[in-house]
């Protein structure tokens, strides 16, 4: 199989898409909560938590953890591509990471069992210290 960019770009596509399906989640989950009475529509101006469904909370804090862990695999697959090392094993573990993001969502928005979150998480985080490995190796 002659593995191209667009391998490895696909995997960080269907992240992105699955972020922005967060937004209209959490957009979703806020409009109801307010509707319903459990949050106050005074917490969007001062972010107070006494005014607020917790469970809006977590989906908030659910997706601020977009935005940490996942910068760095973004940051390491386009560094992959710049550099030209696409392969098959990084195309490998550029889905084995948005998988066990997925795993993690569901986990955190559901359940929220600490113990298969962090799972899920250790997962992923260990998919990119391997990715960093490998991509050292390749340039040194």
């Amino acid at each position: 199989m002659n593995i191209t960019n667009s391998h490895l770009v696909l995997p960080m596509l269907v992240y992105i898409l699955y972020i922005l399906c967060i937004y209209f989640y959490m957009f979703a989950v806020r409009k109801n909560s307010v509707v319903s009475g459990k949050t106050s529509i005074k917490y969007f101006k001062s972010y107070n938590i006494n005014e607020v469904d917790p469970y809006v909370l977590v989906v908030g804090r659910h997706l601020e953890n977009q935005y940490e862990l996942p910068m760095l695999y973004f940051i390491l697959n386009i560094l992959t591509l710049f550099l030209g090392f696409t392969n098959l094993t990084f195309v490998i573990l550029a889905w084995v990471f948005v998988i066990s993001r997925f795993f993690h969502s569901y986990i955190h928005l559901t359940s929220n069992r600490i113990q298969l979150r962090m799972l899920s998480f250790t997962l992923g985080f260990l998919t990119l210290i391997v990715q960093t490995l490998i991509l050292s190796f390749y340039l040194f």
